[in-house]
């Protein structure tokens, strides 16, 4: 069974930094129950611009599962936390070996 780990890599506009911290903690709020998903927010070391979010799960099957929760709440979050990121975004999911 491969874990799965989708990393997605950004930088916040300046003036949305506090009003993107805020909403991190929302994020990780709504998503401390999950069991399909882990998920760590970590900022860059020397760039206080950067950001990196982690989706860590067990198993395909887990990760399927939950890219396919239709979450309202967590659906605004996401939106409202787009607001704050510059134009560049990147996605990348990895399968462990």
């Amino acid at each position: 069974m491969a874990r799965v780990m989708m990393v997605v890599q950004y930088e916040i506009k300046a003036s949305k930094v506090e009003k993107y911290k805020s909403l991190i903690e929302e994020m990780k709020a709504q998503y401390l129950n999950n069991e399909n998903v882990n998920y760590s927010v970590f900022s860059q070391k020397g760039n206080p611009l950067a950001f990196t979010e982690i989706y860590t799960a067990d198993s395909v099957e887990q990760f399927d599962r939950f890219e396919e929760i239709d979450d309202e709440a967590t659906d605004m979050i996401v939106k409202r936390m787009f607001d704050c990121v510059g134009s560049k975004q990147k996605f990348i999911t990895l399968l462990e070996n």
